[in-house]
């Protein structure tokens, strides 16, 4: 703080902890504060909904799938990025193609395995998006891809997001991951999640 970023004044959370195992706490701060010349601030926590706004409260929201409460806490909707790569193309031969977010930090909070209703941000623009988490059960066996994937069905985009850096906000939960009995069963209910989506005002 003092040679790093020369401080003169630190504003901390009233339960801000610091140091080995969390020892320090804003009383030892003002204290080191008094030593190397800047002052200390603890500010009261903010409270929404009665209790306090905070990351292990967002992660949890988020982590239950309660994106309302996750919005109201990040004065946001809650949203995950990552770089467009190449899939099997399977939603685009059913009609419905999607951008498929690359590997992302497995230490990164994410909505439960369903699918949700967003929105999507290229550039400048922004486009609802049909969301999905998960390992598309209805395709699971020999050629299947492994491992849970994030896409996004961008509506009324028509260009090539290869490579390209997306944001996708989760707006909604529209529904469980389902492993349907044929493909036009699937279709038939993603007609229904893209009409769901087109209710939201990105």
């Amino acid at each position: 703080l003092v040679e790093g970023l020369n401080a003169r004044s630190v504003f901390v959370g009233e339960g801000f902890r610091f140091g080995h195992r969390a020892s320090g706490d804003p009383a030892m701060l003002a204290e080191l504060g008094r030593r190397h010349g800047f002052s200390t601030n603890p500010m009261p926590l903010a409270r929404i909904a009665g209790a306090p706004a905070s990351s292990s409260r967002i992660r949890a929201a988020v982590a239950e799938g309660d994106l309302g409460t996750a919005r109201s806490l990040l004065g946001r909707p809650f949203d995950l990025d990552g770089v467009v790569v190449h899939g099997d193309a399977r939603g685009a031969a059913l009609g419905y193609p999607t951008a498929n977010l690359g590997a992302l930090d497995a230490a990164l909070a994410r909505p439960p395995r369903g699918i949700y209703a967003g929105c999507a941000i290229v550039g400048s623009s922004r486009y609802g998006a049909a969301l999905s988490i998960g390992t598309n059960p209805t395709f699971s066996g020999a050629g299947a891809p492994a491992g849970e994937r994030i896409e996004a069905h961008v509506l009324d985009f028509a260009g090539d997001l290869y490579g390209q850096r997306l944001r996708i906000e989760f707006w909604r939960r529209l529904r469980d991951e389902l492993k349907f009995d044929s493909v036009d069963d699937l279709v038939r209910q993603m007609d229904e999640d893209v009409r769901a989506t087109r209710t939201l005002t990105c």
